[in-house]
């Protein structure tokens, strides 16, 4: 049976990243964004310190978890066809066809680019210009992160072809100290977060990302593992909730963004409770199939790849032309820019080769 609240907390966390960077294209503490840093007020920020810690780590968890479901019907050259079509292709396209909006947002917004300008042959200086921009895939990142621990997952498992792996990991978390155990992953999580992190990129945090899709697959893929969290996730809430405390209160101010942060004991305690949290709180109150759940399982990889390059099309003009206060750009940037989000997921997913180049999909979807 389909664990729809699996797809309701994919939808449900990418429904985040777009509240997310609502504030973080505002956001006041100096992190770098395509406009201009330091518009927003501080006191706002405390949305971003509350989100970022574990947005991406639930959402390669739980890629991980779909994996083993994916894997149980599928050969491994299978998987990794399919992964092609869902990742590589829209990855590769969205940056041909969507990257250069987030370039070129960031151009206008502080002259990056300006050595391109005195290239004299127009042609040549537009073919740069493009080629400069397109450099910046904006969320699209997730999809090659993804791809890459697709592969490694795949490597393991050829090593690995009697899955013994799996089949230990299942035996731990259903023993006596299973839920000691998922509890105490939380010593390697945070030790991912200071490994393969590539320098000044701070999207692919190789370490932590890589590791957490593999936790998802190996441990969290039993039955027994999920159970022990939908039974515990009053007590997993609270520490949530405390550690999201203690984390704004200790961090306020400062930038998240930088490995001071991420890589903190007190962050990664944060992450990680509020993913046992949701994995077991969702299995009792986000089960749902009805009609703004399943629109949200239909659309939410579509909103997702489109939703930062229209939102930055609506920041900017936001920003360099209102003559308001700030604040009204924090309402109407969601206002705007979320509709307009949702409206270009259902059409561009009716064209044929859109559908497929931007989002993977071959058949023309059901009616909305």
């Amino acid at each position: 049976m389909r664990k729809h609240y699996l797809d309701n907390i994919r939808s449900f966390a990418i429904a985040a990243v777009l509240v997310f960077h609502v504030f973080y294209l505002f956001n006041a503490t100096g992190d770098v964004t395509n406009l201009k840093p330091g518009l927003g007020y501080l006191p706002l920020d405390v949305v971003e310190y509350a989100i970022y810690p574990w947005i991406m780590p639930l959402l390669f968890l739980v890629a991980g978890i779909s994996a083993r479901y994916s894997l149980s019907r599928r050969t491994n050259g299978q998987f990794l066809k399919e992964r092609c079509v869902k990742l590589l292709v829209p990855f590769s396209a969205g940056a041909l066809i969507l990257g250069w909006i987030n370039g070129w947002i960031t151009d206008l917004s502080m002259n990056v680019f300006v050595f391109v300008a005195h290239i004299h042959d127009p042609l040549v200086r537009g073919v740069v210009y493009y080629l400069c921009y397109i450099m910046n895939v904006g969320v699209l990142w997730f999809l090659l992160e993804l791809f890459a621990a697709s592969l490694i997952l795949v490597l393991l498992r050829v090593i690995d072809r009697g899955d013994r792996i799996w089949a230990w990991a299942g035996r731990v978390v259903s023993g006596r100290w299973g839920l000691a155990v998922l509890v105490g992953l939380v010593l390697p999580v945070w030790g991912s977060s200071m490994i393969l992190n590539t320098p000044y990129v701070v999207a692919f945090r190789n370490g932590i990302y890589w590791f957490t899709f593999l936790l998802g697959y190996y441990f969290f893929s039993h039955e027994e593992a999920l159970a022990k969290l939908k039974a515990t996730s009053k007590y997993t809430s609270a520490a949530a909730l405390i550690f999201c405390v203690a984390t704004v209160i200790v961090f306020y101010g400062q930038q998240y963004t930088v490995p001071s942060f991420l890589e903190s004991a007190l962050v990664n305690a944060y992450l990680w409770a509020v993913i046992l949290c949701l994995l077991g709180w969702a299995q009792t109150h986000m089960d749902g199939t009805g009609r703004a759940w399943t629109w949200l399982r239909n659309y939410s990889f579509e909103v997702y790849i489109l939703h930062y390059p229209i939102m930055l099309l609506t920041a900017y003009p936001l920003v360099t032309y209102g003559p308001w206060p700030m604040w009204v750009n924090y309402v109407a940037l969601p206002l705007i820019a979320f509709p307009l989000t949702a409206l270009a997921s259902v059409l561009l997913k009716k064209v044929p080769v859109l559908r497929f180049l931007l989002f993977g999909v071959r058949k023309r979807p059901a009616a909305a």
